[in-house]
């Protein structure tokens, strides 16, 4: 347990330390990217500080969460069936895979369309973009989050069959309605135009494709054996 105690420690530690940099860097990187006409300012003395010093602690969460898992499941795996074992050997790794693609995907977005968006948005008001630093980093964390937690509809409409909450067919009937509320969802967070939506849209809207596929057949062989 003591142990146990100095690697969570250590690796909070280094998690902090990584995202201290690592924003400082990518702070230096986004004042060179960001297109003419927005100025990122600090709108008070601890702005700056106090956004790293959040961040660092995000990363540190971060770095410490799989051990604590780990952990967790060390402790609880004795008391599981086998089959709520073969479910989660199948379902953790690609949770995890899937939202950090959605995060990456997320981030992205907001980089190379959000920022043009909301920019443009902004002038059609007659207004100047000065953008507060904590807004930015904020915004673009929550993007990243967003995302990341929308890449994980594969993982509960797998969840959602397998314990028959719901059957295939039903999902296949809710397409058109998710359909929309993706182009909605595309259009409100994308330049007004039709590349910049499809990019949010066939993504996920492939994600539900493939999911569905992939639970009709395990369906047709569970039928079939």
């Amino acid at each position: 347990m003591e142990i146990n105690k100095y690697i969570i420690i250590g690796l909070f530690i280094i998690g902090c330390i990584t995202g201290f940099y690592g924003l400082q860097l990518f702070t230096q990187q986004l004042t060179n990217y960001l297109p003419e006409g927005i100025k990122l300012i600090t709108i008070n003395p601890a702005e700056v500080f106090t956004t790293s010093i959040m961040i660092s602690i995000a990363f540190g969460i971060i770095f410490i969460l799989p051990y604590l898992l780990m952990l967790l499941m060390k402790f609880s795996w004795s008391a599981l069936y086998k089959k709520e074992k073969d479910l989660i050997k199948k379902i953790l790794p690609l949770s995890t895979i899937l939202f950090i693609f959605g995060a990456l995907f997320g981030g992205v977005v907001y980089l190379f369309f959000g920022i043009l968006f909301f920019a443009e948005f902004n002038n059609s008001f007659g207004l100047t973009n000065m953008w507060s630093y904590s807004g930015i980093i904020e915004s673009l964390v929550m993007m990243c989050f967003v995302f990341g937690i929308a890449f994980q509809l594969p993982i509960v409409l797998y969840g959602l069959v397998k314990t028959r909450l719901v059957k295939v067919c039903d999902i296949k009937k809710a397409r058109a309605g998710l359909i929309v509320g993706l182009l909605i969802m595309s259009a409100v967070i994308t330049p007004p135009d039709v590349f910049s939506q499809l990019i949010i849209f066939i993504p996920l809207y492939g994600l539900f494709e493939l999911t569905v596929f992939i639970l009709g057949k395990q369906n047709t062989m569970e039928v079939l054996a």
